[in-house]
């Protein structure tokens, strides 16, 4: 309707606009070889307007003729793209689909439609890789290497292809000279990263991982946690080699970073205590306590303490509530020579989660209280416990350039020392089994009454707390 209404308007205006232009009474004389006319001025605008649309139409007529070649090649070109573009698309459908020969297929015509574009080598490098052609596979991603358009996902085939080949060299070149071109690439920055990591250049590790955060390829806290543990690593085997004063410069800017880092307390603490200042190796593990209560920082400080009960129980306030602070406060009680309170203590965490530590501990506040045979079934618990997962404070001495490794990216990915165990803690010992000791044996009216036959509570029971001696080691 809005159609009509407009086509009619154009009517009706063409009409009024003949009209106007006929309506004009004027006329123009017109002189040439021996004619005279007069025109009428209407009919003169209106072949004016005539001959100016006529010229109009033949350019455009002739410029149509003209560029008709060039406008069939484009099409031509235009549709060669397309049916490429198709073919890429179906190529990389092959490729997720896992068909090799499909995906090939389609390389070859999408490199026929785009006549070689390095694009096409993408599908090729890829559905080479899938039909298990190396070769034909690395001379793709070689060329696709030389194009800037293609060149970031040349490197990061060519970095996997050498991975695959244990060629750790090439890859590193290929990775560096990626993370050197685009830092913000995760893929980049991993490739870097774990081969530093892999060949212990904590250095170059630091390097990247700083690079990576500056280019928020790595988000703040992660980064903090992975510069701590690289810092720390660093430190150790700075240790290692008997570089003190580097190991030491290296676990203070790592306990910067992550302050209740468990490991770079501990060391930072023990170069401090070899240097006499025990003050600060406190505080340090003061700090790392309060903020984590782990059983190395723990243990680092009962050696620092060397039975200070004192010393123990005012560092115990730090992180009252935490099972840590329990097993130093019952070692308090028990370098006071205070066997029931420390038992007392105990009854809570065994009742949570029997470990070798809790039993162990418990077994010489027993043995003080009791004697050996009361002593010994929380001795024959302890040796049964399972090893605890959370490492000692002289494990971390033990680590090996793998171990780092783990280490480092699972504090920086996770913040913790290692993966959930795949075992659930043992279970806690009931109210029955916590009141499984006898009482202390009764002393002889006589003095000189002594009998000849051994008790059945003493055999082996030095053997005993030897074993469970041997348990809390093997567990610290």
């Amino acid at each position: 309707m809005i159609r009509l209404l407009i086509f009619v308007l154009w009517i009706v205006f063409f009409a009024a606009a003949l009209t106007a232009l006929f309506g004009i009474r004027s006329a123009i004389p017109i002189e040439a070889f021996g004619w005279k006319m007069d025109i009428p001025s209407g009919l003169v605008i209106i072949g004016a307007i005539f001959f100016a649309a006529m010229v109009a139409l033949a350019t455009s007529l002739m410029k149509d003729f003209i560029g008709a070649p060039k406008m069939a090649r484009a099409k031509k070109a235009i549709e060669q793209r397309e049916k490429g573009l198709a073919a890429i698309t179906r190529g990389l459908e092959a490729i997720a689909a896992g068909d090799g020969p499909a995906a090939r297929r389609e390389a070859d015509r999408a490199e026929k439609a785009l006549g070689g574009a390095p694009v096409t080598k993408l599908i090729a490098a890829q559905a080479a890789h899938l039909s298990g052609d190396d070769a034909a596979a690395g001379e793709a991603l070689a060329i696709m290497l030389d194009a800037p358009e293609t060149e970031f996902l040349a490197l990061r085939g060519l970095h996997a292809r050498a991975r695959r080949a244990g060629d750790d060299e090439a890859a590193r070149g290929y990775a560096d000279r990626a993370f050197e071109r685009r830092p913000g690439a995760s893929w980049a920055f991993e490739a870097v990263f774990d081969l530093a990591l892999a060949r212990q250049d904590y250095a170059a590790a630091q390097k990247a991982l700083e690079r990576a955060a500056k280019s928020k390829a790595v988000e703040p806290e992660p980064a903090a946690r992975g510069l701590a543990a690289i810092l720390t690593a660093s430190a150790y085997a700075s240790q290692l080699a008997g570089d003190d004063a580097a190991a030491l410069r290296d676990a203070e800017a790592a306990l910067k970073q992550a302050p209740a880092f468990a490991p770079g307390a501990v060391l930072a603490a023990r170069l401090h205590a070899a240097r006499g200042d025990n003050r600060r190796a406190e505080k340090i593990l003061g700090a790392a306590f309060e903020l984590a209560p782990s059983r190395a920082v723990a243990e680092a400080f009962a050696q620092l303490a060397a039975g200070d009960a004192v010393a123990l129980d005012r560092f115990a306030d730090k992180n009252p509530e935490s099972r840590e602070a329990v097993f130093l406060r019952a070692t308090a009680a028990l370098a006071r020579g205070d066997a029931g309170a420390a038992a007392d203590l105990l009854r809570e965490p065994l009742q949570a989660s029997a470990t070798a530590r809790a039993l162990s501990l418990m077994a010489a506040a027993q043995s003080a209280l009791a004697g050996e045979a009361s002593a010994r079934p929380f001795l024959e618990r302890a040796a049964a416990a399972p090893r605890e997962d959370e490492p000692a404070a002289d494990a971390f001495f033990r680590i090996t350039a793998d171990g780092w490794r783990r280490l480092i990216r699972e504090y920086m990915d996770h913040a913790r020392l290692a993966p959930p165990p795949l075992e659930p803690p043992p279970p806690g010992l009931s109210a029955e089994d916590l009141a499984i000791a006898p009482p202390a044996p009764p002393v002889a009216i006589e003095a000189g009454v002594e009998s000849d036959a051994p008790a059945p509570e003493s055999i082996d029971s030095e053997e005993m707390l030897d074993r469970g001696a041997a348990a809390a080691r093997g567990v610290s």
